[in-house]
């Protein structure tokens, strides 16, 4: 019995070890994908900001 309960608890800890492991991976990916959107957002806002001021020099010239 005393194998067994130990050998139950080898295979627990491994499991708990394993989803550990899978955490720090999981959570590298998420911090990887945010840093990635963060950019992204950063990029489409300038190229708004950009679209929004040639439209206003449009505006500005075919109004003159």
């Amino acid at each position: 019995l005393g194998q067994y309960v130990r050998s139950a608890e080898g295979r627990a800890l491994r499991d708990v070890d394993q989803a550990r492991q899978e955490v720090r991976l999981l959570q590298a990916q998420l911090a990887a994908t945010v840093k990635k959107h963060a950019g992204v957002e950063a990029d489409l806002r300038h190229a708004v900001e950009r679209a929004q001021t040639a439209a206003s020099s449009a505006t500005a010239e075919a109004d003159s």
